[in-house]
């Protein structure tokens, strides 16, 4: 499909509603509103995404921004008829890679009492949601990043 057949369609349906291809093709020509219909329809997936891999809010809206900056500026380098959720989500991968390969990272260990206590139910699974997600960051990238899809 052409820009100008893409241009046409604009103009008889709403953008919204438009492919992602479609969008990408409009983004290339400078057209804003296109850009932010791809951000609003993906930032909330690729912010969880990079806040579950750098397990840091800050940062995980950093490489957000970051992601969808070169969304805009390198949109050329998308290939049509592929998976754009994949394209962005391998921008995120490789911008929080980097990010966590610029942390210095320490990790010490902590001595836990596994016995029996007197906590209830609900501080039960808190403490052990905290525990597993410490071990979680603990585990190598691509073993992270394995859960961290899966959930």
């Amino acid at each position: 499909m052409s820009l100008a057949d893409v241009f046409i369609k604009r103009s008889n349906q709403n953008i919204s509603e438009l492919t992602d291809d479609e969008l990408m093709s409009l983004i290339g020509s400078g057209d804003k509103f296109a850009f932010q219909v791809i951000y609003e329809k993906y930032k909330a997936r690729i912010f969880h995404f990079c806040l579950r891999t750098l397990n840091d809010r800050e940062a995980a809206k950093d490489v957000l921004q970051e992601v969808f900056i070169r969304v805009f500026k390198k949109n050329e380098s998308y290939k049509k008829g592929t998976s754009f959720p994949g394209w962005l989500h391998s921008i995120a991968r490789n911008l929080c890679l980097n990010v966590i390969r610029d942390r210095k990272i320490t990790v010490e260990f902590d001595e836990f009492n596994f016995g029996y206590n007197a906590l209830d139910t609900s501080e039960q699974d808190v403490l052990l949601s905290e525990i597993l997600n410490k071990e979680i960051q603990r585990l190598p990238d691509i073993y992270r990043e394995a859960i961290i899809l899966f959930e």
